[in-house]
C-alpha cells in the first residue's frame, strides 16, 4: 500500500467516494471505480473495488443515491416519515401516503433508504407491509 495504513486507505477511498457523489449521485459501481482509479492512482483497482463493495455490504453506502448512514437525516420528508412511523408504528404504505400527503413513490423511496440503513423495520401483517421504528434509532430525529 505504498506506506499507507489500511485505515488511511479506507478513509481516503471513503472521502473520494463522497466527493464523487457530490458531483454525480447516480454513478454506477463501475463508473465510480474507474473515476477513483484515476484520482487514487497510487492504489490498486482491486483495493478500491473491495472497499466500495464492503461499504455497500455494511450499509454505509447505497449506490444510486447520495444517501449514506451519516447523512440519512438530511431530507425533511424522510424525517417527517420517520417521525410519523415513530409516533404511529404499524402503519401501511397507503396510511403513510394519506396521512403525510406525500405520493406513494416518494414514500417508497424514503422507506427503502430508512430500511436499508436499519432505521425502520418492516413486518408483514394481513398481506401488507407495516413499518416500525428500529429501537436503536429512536433518537434519530
Amino acid at each position: 500500500m505504498n506506506g499507507y495504513t489500511l485505515l488511511q486507505v479506507e478513509k481516503e477511498i471513503k472521502n473520494n467516494v463522497m466527493d464523487l457523489f457530490k458531483k454525480n449521485h447516480s454513478l454506477a459501481l463501475g463508473e465510480m471505480v474507474k473515476e477513483l482509479c484515476i484520482t487514487l492512482n497510487h492504489l490498486e483497482k482491486r483495493q478500491i473495488e473491495r472497499y466500495i463493495k464492503n461499504m455497500i455490504k455494511n450499509g454505509s453506502l447505497l449506490i444510486g443515491s447520495r444517501a449514506t448512514k451519516k447523512n440519512i437525516s438530511s431530507s425533511i420528508e424522510r424525517l417527517e416519515i420517520f417521525d410519523f412511523i415513530t409516533k404511529n408504528p404499524g402503519k401501511t404504505l397507503q396510511n403513510l401516503s394519506n396521512s403525510l400527503d406525500i405520493n406513494v413513490g416518494k414514500i417508497i423511496w424514503h422507506l427503502t433508504l430508512l430500511k436499508k440503513f436499519q432505521f425502520i423495520e418492516v413486518k408483514k401483517e394481513k398481506k401488507e407491509n407495516t413499518y416500525y421504528p428500529n429501537k436503536i434509532y429512536e433518537g434519530f430525529n
